[in-house]
């Protein structure tokens, strides 16, 4: 080692040890310089992406290498996602130093909030604005916009409002992209007044909307189905001459889609060709799904050919729309040909595919094929959900077939998916529809120890099963715990309860619950008068019947077929025929259609008419006048008529209308037997319609 002496307490080098040190030094200046360097390149990159505020490269503290890192990833504007380890790292690093007093430039702070929104730690980057500016230190601009776009980012518009507007207090002019981040999370929320309101501030503010702007509007106006504002929107901004994108036009093609106007789709896509634009597979789902939601199964086909032949790969949302359009038109064979399609071409099916087809079927009352795309759902390994259970559920209901209904809703427990109250509402139902109203009891009781709480739709279940057999005082028992418990009536649980009393003829405690129920706010409807003109007509009380029918029309409620036909039924029977007539003109006159019950009816009474009353002619040229009116003559109507004018000459009537008797069973004439309306001849009670109808014969030319 190369001696060295003392000058003055100093210890100088010799000649080659200065030398060294000179070259660090130089090393050294270097160093800074080319630091200068990228600050200036740094600067003027952030000021040609448009930023106000440019951020100081260099500090007083030395930065380690890995918080380096993360400072030129915050700094990076091609980068979008930061790792939430390393920001906590660098920021804990940057709170140590700052901590011992080390003389921090500010743009380190601005750079760990920038890292804290780009890692979607929001709530931590708004702490360290708050910190900053408690500590003397006023972030960036930069900063700012992240904790805005952070808040964004994570569905707190609110928060990101307050940011903006303290953004702006601070005298920071924010640049088009934050506040476009502001609009396009309205928009996905489907919230238009307040986009349109943060566009009308943008304004205010001098910044000039752009593509991505008016992008976001029209997403806005897609969102919730608002088409002729998407398509404003899309002119306004070609007024202000700029260019749209793909992402605009498939914006406007959502809004098509969400509405179900396939035609102004088709129409968009044109335009969009004629700008040679692209449609890309994302614009055919959306004209995909317009053409499903109006059932417009060949445009959808149609269009799906033209995705093909544009080279453009049809994905699992293609295949689906393509099989909704067909379920909404019930065509499951079609459904099912796409579907097999779909896994031709390598995409397996999932829950919404099986979804759309059990839900189908179900509506098409096909229960078999309902059933089997739930077990298909389930065989292939997917999780179905309640809704899937109880749509399969519904539909054995509805068929009445209780075991089925049963069976699934056990299978539902077992795969882990807790059946809710639909689920055990169509159960009883099920048990209502088939009159085991006390299996119906059961499920609801089940359903309340399983901690599902039942409601207005479960209690009617149980109450019209009870009130279909007649137990009216169990039909009243669950109406008064029903409303004992809190859950508040409607006018079928008060309907249930009035028929299960007329049921058993007890008028007056059928006139109780009409009293409760006025009492309780709810307006009587048709079906509540007609109870009563019902079962008065029933009871052969042809005035009390028609008394009801006029409390009816002071209410408010107009009589309908079911008021006419019990009506009809009591005059029969008390061989009124004069009042059967009354009412059938009423009834042309109100524009009502009567039907072959009616005829019955009319033929009926002529046939119970007394000695001194009955009119043989009378009663043919009525039965021929309402036929030749367009009133359908089955088989019972031809008998009645048989019973009122004798055999032979209903056989000649018969043929003078071209009407077919064969295997009509008439009477023998005279009109002797005193058989009611309400046997075989379609009465209100609902008896089945013989299965050879007579009809008219179509006379050869």
């Amino acid at each position: 080692m190369a001696p060295s002496k003392v000058e003055n307490g100093s210890c100088v080098s010799d000649a080659p040890s200065s030398l060294f040190a000179w070259l660090v030094a130089a090393l050294f200046q270097l160093f800074d310089g080319l630091k200068a360097g990228l600050d200036r390149f740094c600067n003027k990159l952030s000021a040609q992406l448009g930023e106000r505020e440019c951020w100081p490269v260099a500090a007083d503290v030395s930065v380690p290498p890995h918080i380096w890192r993360i400072v030129s990833m915050a700094r990076d504007p091609s980068v979008t996602s930061v790792s939430t380890t390393d920001v906590m790292s660098a920021a804990a690093w940057l709170q140590r130093a700052l901590a011992s007093g080390e003389n921090v430039k500010l743009s380190l702070s601005t750079d760990i909030i920038v890292a804290f929104g780009k890692a979607g730690m929001a709530d931590c980057a708004e702490e360290w604005l708050r910190r900053s500016h408690a500590e003397g230190r006023n972030p960036g601009a930069a900063a700012y916009r992240s904790v805005v776009e952070g808040h964004v980012r994570s569905g707190m518009l609110p928060h990101a409002e307050v940011c903006l507007t303290n953004f702006l207090e601070f005298g920071h002019v924010p640049v088009v992209a934050t506040i476009n981040a502001l609009i396009s999370g309205h928009a996905k929320m489907g919230n238009i007044a307040a986009a349109e309101a943060w566009m009308q501030k943008m304004k205010g503010l001098d910044v000039q909307p752009n593509v991505i702007t008016y992008g976001s509007m029209i997403h806005a106006c897609a969102k919730v189905g608002d088409l002729a504002a998407a398509e404003a929107w899309f002119s306004h901004m070609g007024e202000l001459k700029l260019e749209a994108n793909v992402i605009n036009y498939t914006a406007v093609l959502a809004a098509c889609a969400k509405v179900g106007d396939f035609q102004k789709a088709e129409i968009w896509v044109s335009r969009m060709t004629e700008a040679n634009i692209r449609p890309d597979q994302i614009t055919y789902n959306n004209l995909l799904e317009a053409c499903a939601k109006a059932g417009a199964v060949a445009r959808a086909e149609f269009w799906m050919a033209q995705m093909e032949s544009a080279s453009v790969d049809p994905d699992m949302f293609s295949y689906n729309a393509l099989i909704s359009a067909c379920a909404k038109i019930g065509d499951i064979d079609r459904a099912e040909r796409w579907l097999a399609s779909m896994t031709k071409h390598g995409l397996s099916p999932n829950t919404i595919t099986y979804s759309i087809l059990t839900n189908a079927c179900a509506k098409a009352s096909d229960v078999g094929r309902a059933e089997s795309g739930l077990q298909r759902m389930l065989d292939a390994g997917m999780h179905a959900n309640a809704i899937n259970y109880n749509t399969v559920i519904d539909a054995c209901a509805k068929d009445g077939d209780v075991a089925k209904a049963e069976r699934w809703l056990t299978t539902m427990c077992e795969r882990g998916v807790a059946p809710d109250v639909v689920s055990y509402s169509a159960v009883i139902d099920a048990c209502a529809r088939t009159g085991l109203h006390e299996r119906a009891a059961s499920w609801l009781e089940k359903m309340k120890a399983a901690g599902v709480k039942a409601n207005v739709v479960s209690y009617c279940a149980v109450i019209n099963s009870c009130a279909k057999a007649g137990e009216a005082e169990k039909a009243e028992s669950f109406l008064a715990e029903m409303l004992r418990i809190g859950i508040e009536a409607n006018v079928v649980a008060y309907n249930s309860v009035i028929n299960a009393c007329c049921k058993i003829g007890s008028l007056a405690r059928a006139e109780g619950w009409l009293e409760r129920m006025q009492a309780a706010g709810m307006v009587p409807d048709v079906i509540t008068y007609n109870t009563f003109v019902t079962a008065l007509a029933k009871e052969g009380d042809t005035k009390g019947a028609q008394q009801w029918m006029q409390r009816m029309m002071e209410a408010g409620q107009l009589p309908n077929k079911v008021t006419y036909r019990s009506l009809m039924l009591a005059y029969s029977r008390a061989g009124q025929a004069r009042d059967v007539e009354r009412l059938i003109s009423e009834m042309f006159a109100k524009r009502m259609r009567p039907d072959e019950r009616c005829l019955t009816a009319l033929m009926l009474a002529h046939a119970h008419a007394s000695k001194e009353k009955r009119n043989p002619a009378q009663a043919a040229m009525s039965f021929k006048q309402l036929v030749q009116y367009g009133v359908p003559a089955d088989a019972h109507a031809i008998d009645s008529l048989a019973r009122a004018i004798g055999k032979p000459a209903a056989i000649t009537v018969a043929h003078e209308l071209g009407l077919n008797v064969d295997g009509c069973r008439m009477a023998s004439g005279g009109g002797s037997s005193r058989r009611s309306a309400g046997s075989g001849s379609g009465n209100a009670d609902g008896e089945a319609v013989a299965s050879l109808r007579c009809r008219r014969t179509v006379a050869a030319a």
